[in-house]
């Protein structure tokens, strides 16, 4: 069927109105149905682009890894590695990998999640915890008694006790000697963590 002309000021039959009608009426379907079945490829297209954008970010942040921020900003389905306990149940994918390796929450219903604050990252062959730690410090000196508290140096000091200080010495005179490792350097306090030069960090994980 094809579209009849009809001049300007002619007058048409109903059949070939009718045509031309029927005529454009299939046009009109036939264009509606390849732009119907072309946007369902474009729809098509856009789910495996979503899809493919979801895969990706969770490959870029994988439930239960560390993500480092230097920032406060935090997502709706992230949580703060702070060590909080949560629930085993509402977190109950961060339970799979943690267990209650960072403590056990209340034993049943919680579970605590791993607390970076204050810690530093450390290899091993297991998960958790190491306590604060640091080798023996160990040493000696050789001073007389002439001498004036001694040769000292650092976080050594030396004091000369007179006679009679101290019961059954004898009256003879002899040094004290103390040690102090703030002497040698601010580093050392009362109370202080033992920690290198940092930068201060907060850490988050995605939970779903």
């Amino acid at each position: 069927m094809a579209l009849t002309t009809i001049e300007y000021g002619a007058l048409a039959s109903s059949e070939v109105m009718n045509n031309n009608f029927e005529y454009l009426d299939n046009r009109i379907s036939s264009v509606s149905e390849t732009f119907n079945s072309n946007n369902a490829g474009i729809y098509s297209n856009i789910a495996s682009i979503n899809t493919l954008i979801i895969q990706t970010s969770n490959k870029l942040r994988p439930v239960g890894q560390p993500i480092i921020r230097l920032d406060n900003t935090i997502y709706e389905d992230e949580i703060r590695l702070e060590g909080a306990e949560v629930s085993r149940t509402t977190y109950s994918a961060l339970f799979q990998i943690y267990g209650i390796t960072y403590g056990a929450g209340d034993g049943v219903n919680t579970f605590n999640l791993p607390d970076f604050r204050e810690r530093v990252l450390w290899g091993g062959e297991s998960f958790g915890y190491l306590d604060e730690s640091l080798p023996n410090i160990t040493g000696q000196f050789y001073a007389e008694d002439q001498s004036a508290g001694g040769n000292t140096s650092g976080a050594f000091t030396g004091t000369k006790i007179k006679s009679g200080v101290h019961s059954g010495d004898g009256g003879a005179s002899r040094n004290m000697y103390a040690f102090d490792a703030s002497n040698s350097s601010e580093i050392y306090a009362n109370g202080a963590s033992v920690r290198p030069s940092a930068i201060k960090i907060r850490v988050v994980t995605r939970y779903k």
